[in-house]
């Protein structure tokens, strides 16, 4: 797919607009999320839980689906930061939040970029899903580390790995045509799935992206109209499925936190994000298979890094 020339600007506005309008429905859309909870759920539970008051800032909070999930293991008066591009984003946060009385509780809305450079101090930066969004994501970390405390965490979840895209394991390349009809097969009933859920919220995909069209046209971001392919390439700007090349967590360790070690990296999804592992027992064989031989070769990964006192 060819890249429209965009500037991080309008990238960022388009990137808005898509998320304000995709508030009410994210979780129809991305049910992905759900198999994440669990990862969360460990994560929380060897990180989160500490003797003294915690900060933790959460960057793209999206609907709160993070913050949720590590709220559960706060104490009273720990801190909670939910930070957002999109205010409606930020609204089904704070409603899903709702019932964390005990918690401190603060919503920014913000681009990830501005954020980085508040006064804040973080005992745990969190980012599930959002680095593949940033267009100036370089700049961004280079700023959000030195928003960690002495010993603090930075997690980055659910993004798409390069090593993946760029070196598919030769089992994988084996089975390649039985990826591709479960592929196939997945999207056929998936899109069913996400009809029948939609039908009773009155709105289809096609309308959403009617909506973004509209948006961007009004505020005079393009002129032209942009197929759906053209948004999506926009919005998940460095996702392989959308022309991007997904990131390398050895070479984003390298480059933006050189006085953090990795405390955990592993991958998941080894025979690619379409497949599903849980309900298929020879897609989940194989999977597993994969991850023994190949532990750092999934579709996506997580990275977990320390600070500690001194630069590497």
């Amino acid at each position: 797919m060819k890249r429209l020339a965009f500037n991080q600007d309008q990238i960022k506005k388009i990137n808005k607009i898509y998320h304000d309008f995709e508030a009410d429905i994210y979780s129809v859309y991305h049910p992905e999320i759900e198999h994440e909870e669990a990862k969360w759920e460990r994560i929380c539970k060897k990180y989160f839980i500490q003797d003294k008051h915690v900060t933790i800032l959460d960057v793209g909070t999206g609907n709160g689906f993070v913050p949720y999930v590590v709220g559960k293991y706060l104490k009273e008066k720990d801190t909670l930061i939910c930070s957002d591009i999109s205010e409606k984003m930020l609204m089904k946060a704070e409603e899903k939040l709702s019932t964390y009385s005990q918690l401190e509780k603060v919503f920014i809305k913000a681009d990830a970029l501005i954020l980085s450079k508040m006064d804040i101090e973080a005992d745990v930066i969190t980012m599930n899903s959002v680095l593949h969004h940033l267009p100036d994501y370089e700049e961004v970390l280079k700023n959000l580390v030195k928003l960690v405390k002495e010993n603090g965490f930075f997690i980055i979840m659910h993004e798409r790995n390069q090593k993946f895209c760029r070196n598919v394991p030769f089992l994988l390349k084996q089975c390649l045509f039985l990826i591709q009809i479960n592929k196939l097969v997945r999207k056929i009933v998936g899109k069913a799935l996400l009809i029948l859920r939609l039908y009773k919220r009155e709105v289809t995909r096609d309308e959403l992206y009617a909506k973004v069209r509209k948006a961007i046209k009004e505020q005079g971001i393009c002129n032209q109209t942009l197929s759906t392919e053209e948004i999506n390439s926009l919005v998940d700007l460095h996702d392989p499925d959308e022309g991007g090349e997904g990131f390398d967590p050895f070479e984003l360790h390298q480059r933006f936190f050189n006085n953090f070690e990795i405390v955990e990296l592993f991958t998941d999804m080894h025979l690619g994000p379409w497949t599903n592992t849980k309900n298929n027992f020879i897609i989940g064989r194989l999977s597993k298979i994969l991850k023994n031989k190949f532990p750092y070769s999934g579709a996506t990964f997580g990275l977990i890094m320390k600070k500690s006192n001194a630069v590497l």
